[in-house]
């Protein structure tokens, strides 16, 4: 027994407001690292240390509403270089600091929205400051008068029938300014040219400048007066959030640089909560959705690992909300891969098992069985899960079968998928056999279990057959642990993944013995595990791709063919027991790399030449990245995790504790939610020489209340699975204070075993600290000569010097005008990003000076989001069908490019130039002659300030006298299918959405604009 004043010292753990500055990472100037706001809302605001405005995705951002691009601030009539600035990161503020004393600090106001307070300093009484913001090009910003009396001036941002209102605010006045930037010339920025540049200009050794938003001017006025000043509650709720957020689950230990990693991952994957916390978005700047897949693999991690069980009840219930209950449709049953509120798809087979397992894990953690009970009704949500897919997609052996794209390797390209896995990958498997497993568990604990509910029992029946299958038909016979998937015929599919994994993590009760655990994991070790992170694909596949972003393919050529995925350390983690040097480097990613305090959605596989580390890429803050880094922390490294059907009303919930806890940590303490709001339990480990002690409460602080009651079972993962011997389970009961503390203490042997005690009367050696060692060797990046992905092509490639030049000397051979507005009547994808006019051509200029042609294609207006650096613009897509009249060409009326199109028969080509992500000439057969692949910025092939796109193409490659050219013009909205490239025309559908166009259906094209040139 210990005195209430002992029990407090544990609570030790608890950080406090002074926290949050501690957690400041330091950027040099010139480190070219972003930065990046968001709260419970649907607002996030991210920025670079680096030039302004050239990266796609930046800026502030309330829903699908992109409002500023950057800022600018300008001293003395001089810009300020924000990449010669030392920049400060914390949670909940950004500071520049210049040499020349100036310092800009950025800090979001609130919790739920990102309204901005921009405090600067530096100056004296005769300096003035301007600071400027950068508007989308894709808006039309319209100032307001300003108000004078409170420095307020407001601005009108519209697309089309959409308008939304932004103020900059000061308590005090200043004078209202713009800019007209330079796109050539030392100072210009292309990235600037045709956007609106408003600020305000102040006089004085200080300024304070709130940028607020809102759907009206009302709403304007309303939010500046909630902000003005120093009102207290505006400065410190964002504050009192994040601490909140480092404070559950609050863990702490002898090593500083660890507490800090493990505190700027909690508040990042808090900034990942939206839409008042019933949503996580899947990352940030670009995946600001619900993804279900996403969504039920960050659970743990984000939610219950945290004791945020009412906001795990309310993401679960929502998306039950969004489930498929057509029983004729074939999605019946399903939850959706990606939820707005204006789209719903339901094209992924692994979100909706992910779903019921995370319901069923909910519950473990809980003990709220209510919601088990509520969607374990007759004919509701987990029953539609089931038999939907039974009805829809399952064989006749109880597999799940699905699509080349249906699993969480979803990329697609022109051609269909780039890691085709149809149609029974394993992880799918897995996830099949515990979505049905957790559902009968479930049934059985609110009363309505195998053999007294027929379709309990027919899911019991399946799940049977289903474990008694799945072995056989997934273990490859040459030791290399399990095959990746099985094809449609029924063969197998040799490349090595790391999906094999998810067999050994996913069910709650294993597939495999030890010794098939044990070579899965030596396989994904020996073939995928570098020091970063888990690939993949094995670096030995003729298919890997060793960089993600580079000239060679297309990013999304790479993404499941060789990139590393942050989260996928977590199975590995799970599964092998060990993982701790990847978690060290995992810390140095949080602190060091990308977007500071968080985790990227992927890295390189092979650092790029030169470098002794890969490049991150992919989002720049990843939900389950974070995720899986947090819940490892809990259930794997710390060991405590809720066993299945064990609580009773004697000896309360049942918990397993299974340390595997790193030396680097030392000693440590931390204070877990179990089940939140009824108990909490309170964990120490003091590390000696010789000996260890853990140390237990069950905290009973709670006056009035009923005493809680927990058996926790040491070290039950270690003890065999015969009963030969055990450990004694420990019984902790919470009250009124004092509380019991429980100790277990343990000699040590060596540096990472303890002995324990046995029932069997002897001492065991177990393993329960790890050093990182025990990960080495770590797999050795590489580059193999031939390797197919950096292969050239059997194509020409042509240089964007030639693309690019133009001889002005050249023969007018075309100069024809199209009227705007003469479209196809299609309605644009109701992303903002489709500007009005970008899909409407307004002339074509051809010239030829005998060797080559050059086109330049005019539109009404072109957009640039600055995803791509080199292409100059994107979303627009066009084909040249030019008939050529060579003798003895072969033409065809089939344009080709998803674009649905059917020349007429006088118009039937021979050679079809794509201009899209760069440029591809073709023959009627559809084969590759020439390409241009962008990846030099001083080269783009679209120009926005002028809405054109010029290229020049060598004439032997089109053939034919040019002068009797036929060429027909075809415009539509470009789909690189997120991963870069050329591309492709965008789907037209009846309805249309966020990324399609509407109006067209089923027998239409998807082309909006036609120019036919004799």
């Amino acid at each position: 027994m210990v005195s209430a004043g002992e029990v407090r010292h544990l609570l030790a753990a608890e950080y406090t407001s002074a926290y949050l500055d501690s957690m400041a990472i330091d950027l040099e100037p010139g480190s070219d690292r972003p930065y990046l706001f968001s709260g419970t809302g649907t607002s996030f605001f991210y920025g670079t240390t680096k030039t302004v405005a050239d990266e796609g995705w930046m800026g502030l951002h309330w829903g699908d509403r992109e409002l500023i691009d950057d800022w600018i601030l300008t001293f003395n009539g001089v810009p300020l270089d924000r990449a010669k600035a030392e920049v400060s990161v914390r949670p909940h503020v950004v500071s520049f600091r210049w040499d020349k004393g100036v310092v800009l600090t950025i800090m979001p106001m609130g919790k739920e929205r990102d309204d901005l307070r921009f405090s600067i300093s530096g100056g004296d009484k005769t300096d003035t400051f301007s600071l400027f913001f950068v508007f989308p090009a894709h808006l039309t910003a319209s100032t307001q008068k300003q108000n004078k009396s409170h420095g307020y001036y407001p601005i009108l941002l519209s697309a089309e029938e959409d308008t939304v209102g932004i103020a900059i605010c000061s308590d005090s006045f200043f004078s209202p300014v713009n800019m007209q930037p330079l796109a050539t010339g030392e100072s210009g920025n292309r990235h600037l040219v045709g956007k609106a540049i408003h600020g305000g200009m102040f006089q004085g050794p200080t300024a304070q400048v709130t940028l607020v938003y809102g759907n009206s001017y009302p709403a304007l006025v309303s939010r500046w007066q909630e902000l003005r000043g120093a009102h207290p509650k505006a400065r410190s709720e964002r504050s009192e959030w994040l601490l909140s957020e480092i404070n559950r689950s609050p863990f702490r230990c002898e090593d500083e640089r660890i507490n800090k990693a493990l505190a700027w991952a909690k508040v990042s994957m808090a900034q990942l909560w939206a839409e008042d916390e019933t949503l996580i978005y899947a990352g940030l700047p670009w995946f600001n959705e619900g993804w279900a897949r996403d969504t039920f693999i960050t659970l743990p991690g984000a939610a219950l690992v945290l004791g945020k069980d009412k906001r795990a009840k309310a993401v679960l219930e929502r998306f039950a909300k969004w489930q498929n209950v057509d029983p004729e449709s074939s999605d019946y049953g399903r939850m959706p891969n990606r939820a707005r509120p204006d789209e719903v798809i339901y094209n992924t087979a692994d979100g909706t098992p992910w779903f019921v397992r995370e319901l069923y894990e909910y519950g473990l953690y809980t003990g709220d069985i209510e919601l088990w009970r509520e969607m374990m009704k007759p004919g509701g949500v987990v029953e539609r899960s089931i038999e939907g897919t039974i009805e829809y997609h399952t064989d006749d052996y109880g597999f799940l079968t699905h699509g080349e794209a249906d699993s969480w390797m979803d990329a697609r390209g022109p051609e269909g998928a780039w890691s085709p896995r149809g149609d029974r990958a394993i992880e799918i498997q897995a996830l099949w056999l515990t979505q049905l497993e957790a559902a009968v568990a479930m049934a059985e604990a609110v009363g309505g279990g195998s053999g007294t509910d027929p379709r309990v029992t027919r899911w019991s029946l399946l799940a049977d057959e289903l474990r008694g299958r799945l072995p056989g038909a997934f273990l490859r016979p040459d030791s290399l642990g399990l095959w990746d998937h099985l094809l449609p015929d029924g063969s197998p599919n040799e490349q090595l993944r790391p999906n094999q994994l998810f067999a050994v993590t996913v069910p709650f009760e294993p597939i495999y013995g030890p010794s098939i655990e044990n070579r899965v994991v030596k396989t994904v070790k020996d073939s995928m595990v570098y020091h970063w992170g888990v690939a993949s694909l094995a670096q030995s596949d003729n298919e890997f791709h060793p960089y993600h972003e580079t000239a060679e393919y297309p990013k999304d050529a790479a993404y499941h063919n060789g990139t590393v995925w942050t989260w996928l350390s977590g199975p590995y983690k799970s599964a092998s027991r060990q993982g701790w040097a990847i978690a060290s480097n995992e810390i140095d990613q949080i602190l060091d790399w990308g977007l500071p305090g968080s985790l990227s959605e992927n890295l390189d596989a092979v650092p790029r030449d030169g470098a002794e580390w890969p490049r991150t890429s992919g989002t720049i803050t990843q939900a389950w990245s974070l995720s899986e880094f947090l819940r490892t922390w809990y259930q794997d490294y710390i060991g405590l995790n809720p066993v299945t059907g064990t609580s009773d009303k004697q000896s309360g919930p049942h918990w397993s504790f299974d340390p595997h806890i790193p030396l680097d940590w030392g000693s440590f303490e931390t204070r877990i939610d179990l089940q939140p709001g009824v108990s909490q339990l309170l964990v120490s480990m003091d590390i000696r020489p010789d000996s260890v002690i853990f140390g237990f409460v069950l905290d009973g602080d709670r006056p009035g209340k009923t005493p809680s009651m927990l058996t926790l079972r040491p070290f039950l993962d270690a003890q065999p699975k015969d009963g030969s011997w055990t450990v004694d389970p420990v019984e902790l009961i919470s009250g009124d204070l004092p509380s019991r503390r429980v100790e277990l203490r343990y000699k040590r042997s060596g540096s990472t075993n303890i002995l324990i005690q046995g029932s069997d009367g002897r001492k065991h050696e177990i393993t329960s600290f790890l050093s990182g060692e025990e990960d080495k060797p770590f797999l050795k990046p590489e580059v193999r000569e031939g390797l197919k992905a950096l292969a050239p092509p059997s194509w020409l490639l042509l240089d964007g010097r030639l693309v690019k030049m133009e001889d002005r000397e050249a023969e007018i051979i075309v100069d024809m005008d199209d009227p705007e507005g003469d479209d196809s009547g299609y309605g644009y994808p109701t992303d903002a990003l489709f500007a009005d006019g970008i899909l409407d051509l307004t002339s074509i200029t051809m010239t030829s000076n005998g060797a080559f042609a050059h086109f330049n294609l005019r539109f009404r207006n072109l957009i640039d989001p600055g995803w791509h650096d080199a292409y100059g613009f994107q979303l627009t897509y066009a084909t040249l069908a030019i008939r050529t009249g060579e003798k003895g060409s072969t033409t065809t009326r089939e344009v080709g490019a998803n674009s649905g199109y059917k020349l007429p028969r006088n118009m039937a080509a021979d050679r079809f130039v794509d201009v899209g992500g760069g440029l591809n000439i073709r023959d009627a057969s559809g084969e590759t002659i020439a390409q241009y692949v962008p990846n030099d910025p001083r080269y783009p092939l679209g120009d926005v300030a002028s809405a054109t796109v010029s290229f020049n193409i060598p004439l032997d490659l089109i053939g034919g006298d040019s002068h009797e050219w036929k060429i027909t013009v075809l415009v539509g909205a470009q789909d690189d299918h997120g991963g870069a490239g050329i591309g492709e025309f965008r789907n037209v559908s009846e309805t249309g959405g966020r990324w399609e166009g509407s109006g067209g259906g089923p027998d239409e094209h998807n082309v909006y604009d036609i120019l036919e040139v004799n």
